[in-house]
């Protein structure tokens, strides 16, 4: 990995950790363009949504609250899905959880909830929370960008490529109480797997980072360097 792209992405990550980087939920997206591509997104929540994570899993990192990835549309995996569909969307599956007395969430099946509780998540998440989109030139980077980006910072609802912690053992028990519903431990080995894969696929600012080539890691000699500009920036996407 070079020490210019180690930098680059030391830069991101400061970038999203920033709050006041991000846009509400309630007006997504700002920028359609920038929201059409594929890219990272992180999540941030205003002081209500700190207070619930601090009640239900203790002292915890909360900027942001959740990185993600996605290898399509930006505005269709934020919008589409987090916004709407419990069952596609790990960040919804917690927040349900921790919400669940707050805002009488009723299961509707292993992973989901009906229809009436999805629309007051949907409610809380459009008054609460925030989120920054860096679309990335190259599709291919996507994954790459995330788990780097993810390296420097600690946010405490991503359950996959990250370390343990009192926090996420809390949030794992109260996905286990409230959605995952009554399994023998071969399905819960199974479903674990699958969640984790799905997890992994989960899925602004652009980020020209080229696709990396080379022996041995594939981000060991890059074919050019360049350096992600915040959107609005001078020269900036």
């Amino acid at each position: 990995m070079s020490h210019e792209y180690d930098q680059e992405i030391k830069r991101l990550a400061g970038w999203i950790r920033d709050p006041a980087n991000a846009e509400p939920c309630a007006g997504f997206p700002i920028d359609a363009d920038l929201a059409s591509k594929p890219g990272i997104y992180a999540w941030h929540g205003d002081d209500d949504a700190r207070d619930l994570l601090g009640a239900a899993l203790g002292p915890v990192e909360t900027s942001p609250l959740y990185l993600g990835r996605t290898n399509g549309i930006l505005h269709t995996r934020i919008a589409r899905e987090h916004l709407h569909n419990t069952r596609s969307s790990t960040l919804r599956r917690s927040l349900a959880t921790m919400l669940w007395e707050e805002l009488d969430i009723r299961r509707a099946g292993r992973n989901t909830i009906d229809a009436d509780s999805n629309a007051r998540l949907t409610a809380w998440m459009l008054e609460h929370l925030s989120v920054s989109v860096v679309p990335v030139v190259e599709r291919a980077n996507v994954a790459t960008i995330e788990t780097d980006v993810l390296d420097h910072l600690d946010p405490p609802l991503n359950l996959v490529n990250v370390a343990n912690s009192p926090g996420r053992t809390r949030l794992r028990a109260l996905r286990r109480r409230h959605l995952a519903g009554q399994r023998d431990t071969g399905q819960h080995a199974r479903q674990l797997h699958m969640l984790q894969a799905a997890e992994a696929r989960d899925p602004g600012v652009v980020v020209p980072i080229t696709r990396a080539t080379g022996k041995g890691s594939k981000r060991s000699r890059a074919v050019r360097q360049s350096f992600w500009t915040p959107a609005g920036a001078d020269g900036g996407a």
